[in-house]
């Protein structure tokens, strides 16, 4: 069984104060190949860009990821 991690994820394109991120438990990743890398991260923020993403302001680019 994969070792899990909390994440912030981004299940729906909406405004932000309507349908929040959500915590989840999710796969933690593992290395792929002999030049992988896992950073661990202890914080994290959402620049302006990730919000028009998250709230669907830039409906022809909803095939990216906001940051993970």
């Amino acid at each position: 069984m994969a070792e899990k991690m909390r994440a912030m994820v981004l299940t729906t394109l909406a405004q932000i104060e309507i349908h929040p991120l959500k915590l989840m438990s999710i796969d933690k990743p593992t290395i792929k190949g002999r030049t992988g890398l896992i950073l661990e991260i202890e914080a994290c923020g959402v620049c302006r860009s990730n919000l028009h993403l998250i709230e669907g302001d830039w409906k022809n680019m909803a095939r990216l990821r906001a940051c993970q």
